[in-house]
């Protein structure tokens, strides 16, 4: 974390500012050869407290095309946020240049996995900002990042807002009490007969410990769903008599902390037996990786639902062997 004795002596010894709107931004470069884009916001000092935890979790929020929060250091009355310098401009400065379409699909691809990550993959949401050309930047290899999220909120209380009457445009907190019971409610039906909701349970009980009212209007369309659903169920033929898997995964679905999601269903008499959707507790490099990842959790259900059928009594001796099939 850079010190602020360390920005202050670079904010000095820099003698042109970079033209961009308020809050005013400055180019510094720090003593250890650093080159940092500093932002600089007027400040009532009523307000500092809130704003110091909002701004740790924009610091919190990290995505490959998010602009990175460094720190802040304030008095009463300023505050000065540290960014990332990128030095390839903005959007704005390259929009008369020719592109080919690989650039193109992958700057659009960038600005839409930035924004669905302020929009569904952080908890509270955070407003992205302005959606103009010169908030989107490129560093050294041409990759979007996207800048300015969350500042309307904090150009908001800089001006004078009560923080205590505003939710940070992210949502209401809801009860924990009811937020649990409702979760439990859905896994037992997901449990039970339910396998389409897996991957939807998994997901929201993530947030059981801090919901909030996005949390809770996506349970409640999780509710719905099974009201025009409630004639669905698991039905069983007898054939095949052989213990059918299929697993699949999903890359790096969450962007917070880039974990992937395995997924596995087991069919036995024509009906599933087993199923499972779960975050994955290790961080892959491909797709194929997380593939293995989920092949080798439903290989460990595929054991135990063996060991389980070889001490039925009944069951016709020996078991033939099982088949997993990758999606």
């Amino acid at each position: 974390m850079p010190q602020q004795n360390d920005v202050m002596t670079s904010l000095s010894a820099t003698t042109k500012p970079t033209e961009v709107q308020s809050p005013s931004v400055t180019k510094a470069v720090l003593p250890t050869g650093i080159a940092v884009l500093v932002k600089k916001i007027e400040w009532e000092e009523r307000s500092s407290k809130v704003a110091s935890e909002f701004i740790i979790r924009l610091g919190n929020a990290r995505h490959k095309n998010l602009v990175r929060l460094l720190g802040f250091c304030h008095n009463p009355h300023l505050f000065y946020l540290l960014y990332d310098y990128l030095p390839n401009g903005n959007l704005a400065e390259k929009m008369e240049m020719k592109w080919d379409w690989a650039a193109k699909f992958r700057t659009v691809v960038g600005i839409a996995r930035g924004l669905c990550f302020l929009h569904h993959e952080c908890y509270p949401t955070i407003p992205h900002g302005d959606k103009k050309a010169s908030n989107i930047v490129f560093d050294e290899n041409m990759e979007p990042h996207l800048v300015e999220f969350g500042f309307k909120q904090v150009l908001r209380w800089s001006k004078g807002s009560s923080p205590t009457t505003n939710k940070w445009e992210t949502g209401v907190a809801v009860s924990q009490l009811e937020y649990s019971r409702a979760i439990g409610s859905l896994m037992y039906a997901m449990i039970s007969t339910r396998p389409d909701i897996a991957y939807a349970v998994a997901k929201l009980s993530r947030f059981t410990s801090n919901p909030s009212s996005h949390h809770w209007q996506a349970m409640n369309r999780v509710f719905k769903y099974l009201k025009g659903t409630i004639d669905y169920g698991l039905t069983y033929t007898g054939f095949p008599s052989v213990i059918e898997g299929y697993s699949d995964a999903s890359w790096i679905t969450n962007m917070e902390d880039y974990s992937s999601t395995s997924g596995w269903v087991f069919l036995l008499g024509g009906g599933a037996i087993s199923w499972a959707s779960k975050k994955q507790t290790c961080i892959t490099n491909s797709t194929m990786e997380s593939e293995f990842v989920a092949l080798a959790t439903a290989s460990k259900e595929a054991e135990w639902l063996r060991n389980l059928i070889y001490e039925i009594p009944l069951w016709p001796k020996p078991i033939p062997p099982m088949s997993i099939r990758k999606q």
